[in-house]
């Protein structure tokens, strides 16, 4: 039964489920180049509904026989190549990757609220090879677990995900009283690149921004089957679930912490202004 139009025509309906804008978090800008979004458990082999990408780089999920009749989780998951599977060598590392569960309501509740209730633009942040001038302030560095334990754990090994904050003053250790000056997140090589907005970098003194750097990261995980980080390289990664769609939302923008993240190490370091720093001693938790 058609529900817009005469019987004598035939209808077809398409209901947004989720609009997504993702944002480069360095520049606070909409991307420029499409990134891939997908459901999580593709590498599993669910097959689900594809995500539709329009050229302004905005993704769209249209309701369908799964998401209409109930409110159902989404967990996707946003990375940097063209195919829909996740392999570390196609991972063009422009941005690092993430996952995020968003709650999606059944089609009557989505259509009694307001349109804006049914997008989001998740913050992704710079990897190894994202396009920045030699001249932007900021920082090239590695997160790597110290040596630990008995083998196969003897040697360092790279801080999966861990996170990265630049604080200012350097010298207050107390992070609710600082203030956040940039923040990064690292790949799954331990890798991160800490870019300083210039507005920011104006807070430097004699051609040098000295910022106190704060490493976060959860306890190593351990695949629960060998298999498993072959088949999907992001099996690890953080699942991320934010409190709303709105676009000041801790989560999506990338600012708040994923469950378990602890306090891991810290460091003074001098940021040359207008330059990019590189070749400084990894950071070991």
């Amino acid at each position: 039964m058609n529900q817009l139009l005469p019987a004598r025509y035939d209808e077809s309906l398409h209901r947004l489920a989720l609009g997504v804008e993702p944002i480069d978090a360095a520049r606070e800008q909409p991307m420029l180049s499409p990134v891939m979004l997908t459901h999580d458990d593709a590498p599993r082999g669910q097959v689900r509904q594809l995500f539709r990408r329009h050229l302004s780089n905005r993704q769209a999920l249209l309701y369908d026989g799964y998401y209409t009749p109930q409110a159902r989780p989404l967990t996707m998951r946003l990375f940097d190549q063209r195919e829909p599977l996740y392999a570390t060598d196609s991972d063009r590392r422009r941005f690092v990757p993430r996952r995020l569960r968003i709650m999606l309501p059944s089609l009557a509740i989505a259509e009694a609220g307001p349109p804006l209730a049914r997008a989001c633009r998740p913050h992704l942040y710079p990897a190894a090879a994202y396009p920045v001038s030699e001249m932007a302030t900021g920082l090239r560095a590695h997160v790597m677990r110290a040596p630990a334990g008995a083998p196969p754990l003897p040697q360092q090994r790279p801080a999966r995900w861990a996170r990265v904050l630049a604080t200012v003053p350097a010298a207050q250790a107390v992070l609710a009283q600082s203030t956040v000056v940039a923040r990064a997140m690292c790949d799954e090589r331990g890798e991160f690149l800490l870019i300083v907005h210039p507005a920011t970098a104006a807070l430097g003194v004699g051609g040098v921004l000295r910022v106190r750097l704060r490493v976060f990261a959860p306890a190593e995980a351990v695949p629960p089957n060998p298999e498993l980080p072959a088949i999907d390289p992001l099996w690890d990664a953080p699942i991320e679930t934010p409190a709303s769609l709105a676009d000041n939302d801790p989560v999506l923008r990338g600012e708040a912490l994923p469950a378990g993240y602890q306090p891991a190490v810290e460091r003074a370091v001098d940021l040359p202004l207008g330059r990019l720093l590189r070749g400084q001693p990894v950071l070991l938790i």
